[in-house]
C-alpha cells in the first residue's frame, strides 16, 4: 500500500503521551471518607454508650440497639487499621519527595524541603 502523499492526514490528528513520573504509595488514605475522625466519630458513641451500661439491667430493646452497632465495631476498626496504615506509607520521606517537581516557584520549594525535612 502506498501511504507517500498522506503525510498531511496524520499531522491533525491529535494524540497523548503518557509518561509516568512517580507513583504515591498510600494515595487511599486521601480519599473522601476515609478521614480518621470520620472513622472514629463512628465508633467512639458506641463505647461511651457501652461504657456508661450496665449491661445486667439493659433493656432488650436498648442491648440489641447496641448489639447492633456492636457488630459494626470490627469492620469500623479494621477500616481504621487500614487507613492510618496508608497514611503511614504516604507521609514517608521518599514517597512524598516524588512530588517536589511539582513546586511552583522557590519558596513552595523550600517550604516543601522544611516539609520533607519533618517525614521519617
Amino acid at each position: 500500500m502506498d501511504i507517500k502523499g498522506l503525510e498531511h492526514l496524520r499531522r491533525n490528528v491529535p494524540f497523548v503521551v503518557e509518561d509516568r513520573v512517580g507513583q504515591l504509595d498510600g494515595f487511599p488514605a486521601l480519599a473522601p471518607g476515609n478521614g480518621l475522625r470520620e472513622i472514629l466519630g463512628a465508633i467512639e458513641p458506641f463505647l461511651t454508650a457501652l461504657a456508661e451500661a450496665d449491661i445486667e439491667s439493659l433493656q432488650d430493646k436498648r442491648l440489641r440497639e447496641l448489639s447492633k452497632v456492636g457488630g459494626e465495631l470490627d469492620a469500623n476498626l479494621e477500616r481504621l487499621r487500614s487507613i492510618v496504615a496508608a497514611g503511614r506509607r504516604l507521609l514517608t520521606r521518599q514517597n512524598i519527595q516524588q512530588l517536589t517537581r511539582f513546586a511552583t516557584n522557590s519558596a513552595d520549594s523550600r517550604l516543601f524541603a522544611a516539609f520533607l525535612r519533618d517525614l521519617p
